[in-house]
């Protein structure tokens, strides 16, 4: 996910004749002094793990922009998390699934948790009630948590929270005799590639994970060329892109 969104960050920045200088930093105290040092003009900080007081500690300093996460009184480009799951939570319900269940491995990730609140308010407007199932993204503890949930309430539409995670989920289900899509949906999140290599093609809200880092750049240049430009908020499309698995 985040090589393709590095792929954006570089090109992005080539249009304007800049160049894409990676290092690795191993402590927060790298970072920090990287800019107290001046040794960079500003931070695109690019993930959803990240400490926040550090972060609003470096933009006091430099012109600093969150990707793929948000950080409030920050400026940030993040995916469609909301609009994304409720297409599709709402592609699941137009198959005729009525038994939805999300699953991911925490809701501590803001990302996954806004998939989250998207599916259960969309499932709820339909007048059902979600399901929620945390459990580890390993087979086994996938394996151990679904068997568990289609031996007490069977359901026939699964959406989770990342890709990688619904390839997971779809071994599984074929360790587990449940067939996929006949016997349960599958929908997941990211459109990450890598497809091709597998049995089925899983059905996938897609990112512009290219975009995500160009837009990054733009915002970032945006506030280096503007001192007193305030936090704003850039959400980047997302796309349904129906597979093999629903």
């Amino acid at each position: 996910f985040y090589s393709e969104v590095l792929a954006g960050v570089e090109a992005e920045l080539g249009r304007h004749d800049l160049n894409l200088l990676l290092t690795s930093l191993k402590r927060d105290d790298d970072l920090l002094r990287l800019v107290s040092e001046r040794r960079a003009d500003g931070v695109l900080y690019i993930g959803y793990s990240f400490r926040a007081d550090l972060l609003r500690s470096l933009a006091r300093q430099v012109p600093l922009v969150v990707v793929d996460g948000e950080v409030p009184g920050l400026s940030s480009v993040v995916s469609g998390n909301t609009e994304g799951a409720c297409a599709a939570t709402e592609h699941l319900l137009a198959g005729g699934r009525r038994r939805l269940l999300f699953v991911t491995t925490t809701l501590e990730q803001p990302n996954f948790c806004l998939r989250f609140e998207s599916f259960r308010a969309a499932v709820r407007r339909a007048g059902l009630e979600p399901e929620l199932l945390v459990a580890g993204a390993g087979f086994n503890e996938l394996c151990a948590a679904l068997r568990a949930q289609f031996a007490e309430c069977p359901p026939d539409g699964l959406f989770c929270a990342y890709d990688a995670l619904g390839y997971t989920v779809l071994q599984v289900l074929e360790t587990l005799g449940v067939r996929v899509p006949e016997g349960v949906a599958v929908v997941s999140y990211d459109g990450t590639a890598g497809s091709e290599h597998r049995k089925a093609r899983l059905s996938t809200v897609a990112v512009d994970k290219h975009e995500l880092g160009a837009a990054g750049v733009r915002l970032f240049l945006a506030h280096l060329h503007d001192a007193a430009l305030g936090p704003q908020r850039v959400a980047v499309r997302t796309a349904l892109e129906p597979g093999d698995t629903s």
